[in-house]
C-alpha cells in the first residue's frame, strides 16, 4: 500500500489488483477468505483458506491498518 493505492498479488497466478483506497467500502474476513467490497458494487475475494491462523489475523491487520476498515 502506499500512496493512496493497495495493490494486491497472488503468487499463485500471474498478475495483481489495484484498488484506490478511497473506493473501498467494507472489509469482511470470514473463515477462509477476506471481501473487499468497493463502493461500485464490484467485490474482491482474497482467499485464505491455506494460511495458518497467525497469519490470517496478519492480513486482517494489515488492511485495517492500511485502509481504517
Amino acid at each position: 500500500a502506499e500512496k493512496g493505492r493497495l495493490t494486491i498479488r497472488w503468487y499463485t497466478k500471474p498478475g495483481q489488483i489495484t484498488l484506490e483506497i478511497h473506493e473501498i467500502d467494507e472489509i469482511l474476513a470470514e473463515e477462509n477468505s477476506v471481501r473487499i467490497i468497493l463502493k461500485s458494487g464490484r467485490i474482491i475475494r482474497l482467499p485464505t483458506g491455506m494460511l495458518e491462523f497467525d497469519e490470517k489475523r496478519a492480513v486482517r491487520k494489515f488492511l485495517k491498518e492500511t485502509t481504517g476498515f
